[in-house]
This record gives structure tokens, C-alpha cells and sequence, in this order.
């Protein structure tokens, strides 16, 4: 862009401006956002999956790309997070503004600790694409590695946190030896219900030692309320008499770990999963 001033004016003439403007042409911006983990904890070895949203915020277009998902101890990506089973997922092209929800799948490393962590995903993950923000590529969940579980066997063993888990109400180790020789016939089993069914709520899960009880139709009767660890031993068992329907859960004595909350209500029991994630 060129100016020419010039004129009869004393002061100006004989006087003559060039400027010179350049215009920097548009780049693009991945942005990663809305990470969903489901759910967001898992045992070492096992898989989890989930979805997390991808966008071009420019007015250009971008080509294909790729976005990689990591384990962390925090929430900044740097050298030290692992990337989880080394598994990428392909990002199309996108227009400007462009934007689409992503499925992702990995397995936890089978030597991860117990602990809290966090899973970051970031778009763009080798940066192939020039932007104007590299900033925002990322973004994490909240993710909770727990300890091994229990494994039943009908092999004489009474869960002392409910009954043995024929209807997989709750994770194992090994699914394949709950039935021992002539199959086990447990009595009663109408009488065990999903927690879902009943309306009972916990939350929140994971929790960082509260949770608030919504028993839903539970209340108005005594209930027996006993929570167990991971292995099936009993750590707290309380007499829940009043009436309300709300009622919260301390789990401060408690580690951060895996447990059950069974509710028994004359002949019915109800299961409900709590994470502690301190």
C-alpha cells in the first residue's frame, strides 16, 4: 500500500511519504475441550474410554491431523506423562471454525500405581499445524487409578458385603470362577435390586471423603447401611432410622480406594459403587 502527499501548501511541498503495510495472512487454532471419561477411574490393565471435542477457532482451513491422550500426575503436559498405550486418534480435516466430538479407547498401564491422576488430551499432538496459540491444545479430566478388587469364588466364601456376585453386580478380578463345582444356588436373589432402580443416589463419586445419600423410596424405614472395601471387609456398618431421605457419608477415616455402600431394607439389598479419591 503506497501514499503519495505532495501539494501546493509551502509546508508540504516537495514532500513525499511511501508506507508500506503488510498484511499477516490468518492462522489456525486447535482448541481441545469437554473431556468425557467414562468412568473416570479404572484398575491398572484395564480400558477405559470416553469422548473430548476438537476445534479449528480460525478462519482457515486445517489439514488432518492427529490427537494423542496421556496420563499424568498434573495437569500441564510435559515429558514425563505416558502416553496411554501409544494409541493416537486421526483427526479429519476441518474447515474454518470446523470442530467434531472424538472417541477415544486406551488401557492403563498394568504398572500404574494406585493413585489420583489426571488425563490430558491434546490436539495437534506432534504439531504439524502452525497456530496462532499453542496454549490451548489441551485439555484434562479428573482420572483415579484404584487398587486391585475382589475376586469371589463359591468355594465355601460368604461375601460379608452382600451376597456372591452372581448377577456381576460388582467388578472382579476374574469373572470366570464365581461357580465351583455342582453351580451354587443362591435363595433370595429377587430380593437384590440395582441402586438405579430404587432412585438412591450417591454423590458425588469420586468423592474426596463426603458423599450426600439421595435414598429416593428407601426412606421412611429403618435401613442397615454397611460399606466395604475393596476386598470385602466390613469397614463401617451403621443404623440409618430417621426419616429424611437425605443423608451424608463420611469417609474421612477412610484411604482413598474402592468401595460398596449396601443398603438393606427388610428383604431387599441394594449395591452402589463409591470411588474415595483423596
Amino acid at each position: 500500500m503506497l501514499f503519495n502527499a505532495s501539494g501546493t501548501n509551502p509546508s508540504t511541498a516537495g514532500f513525499e511519504a511511501n508506507i508500506s503495510c503488510k498484511t499477516t495472512p490468518p492462522i489456525a487454532d486447535f482448541t481441545a475441550s469437554n473431556p468425557f471419561l467414562n468412568p473416570a477411574w479404572a484398575l491398572p490393565g484395564a480400558v477405559n474410554s470416553g469422548h473430548f471435542y476438537i476445534r479449528n477457532f480460525s478462519t482457515v482451513s486445517v489439514p488432518a491431523t492427529k490427537a494423542g491422550y496421556y496420563l499424568s500426575i498434573d495437569t500441564i503436559l510435559d515429558a514425563q506423562d505416558v502416553l496411554l498405550s501409544n494409541v493416537n486418534a486421526n483427526v479429519p480435516a476441518m474447515g474454518p471454525y470446523g470442530g467434531a466430538r472424538f472417541n477415544y479407547s486406551f488401557t492403563v498401564p498394568s504398572r500404574t500405581a494406585v493413585g489420583n491422576y489426571f488425563v490430558i488430551f491434546k490436539a495437534d499432538q506432534n504439531n504439524t499445524v502452525a497456530e496462532s496459540s499453542e496454549t490451548n491444545n489441551t485439555t484434562y479430566g479428573a482420572f483415579y487409578v484404584a487398587p486391585a478388587i475382589a475376586d469371589f469364588t463359591s468355594e465355601g466364601y460368604t461375601a460379608p458385603c452382600g451376597v456372591i456376585d452372581y448377577d456381576d453386580g460388582r467388578q472382579e478380578a476374574d469373572e470366570n470362577d464365581n461357580v465351583f463345582g455342582t453351580p451354587l444356588k443362591i435363595s433370595n436373589t429377587a430380593a437384590v435390586y440395582n441402586a438405579q432402580n430404587s432412585k438412591l443416589a450417591i454423590y458425588p463419586n469420586p468423592s474426596g471423603g463426603t458423599v450426600s445419600m439421595d435414598l429416593g423410596n428407601l426412606s421412611g424405614e429403618m435401613i442397615e447401611l454397611t460399606v466395604c472395601d475393596a476386598f470385602g471387609e466390613i469397614v463401617s456398618k451403621k443404623i440409618l432410622q430417621d426419616n429424611s431421605a437425605l443423608k451424608n457419608l463420611s469417609f474421612a477415616s477412610l484411604s482413598s480406594g474402592f468401595y460398596t455402600v449396601e443398603l438393606k431394607q427388610g428383604d431387599r439389598q441394594y449395591l452402589e459403587k463409591v470411588i474415595i479419591a483423596k
